[in-house]
């Protein structure tokens, strides 16, 4: 038995990496001129698909797990 897809309007939110920092957010164009101007070196990259927020949040507990 296939699982069904969500649909794609669930799938919300961005998961980044910034130097060492991992987060998530639904704007990355924002995002990243935020930590810009907090000062903070590195290039924004996202990591992976849009994903639904739940499991950006559970994806970045596991990130501060590891640090």
């Amino acid at each position: 038995m296939r699982r069904k897809r969500r649909p794609s309007i669930l799938r919300d939110t961005f998961k980044y990496k910034i130097g060492g920092y991992y987060g998530i957010t639904h704007n990355l164009k924002r995002r990243a001129g935020e930590h810009r101007r907090a000062g903070r070196q590195g290039t924004m990259q996202q990591v992976g698909y849009r994903v639904t927020r739940e499991s950006a949040l559970a994806w970045e507990r596991q990130q501060r797990r590891r640090a």
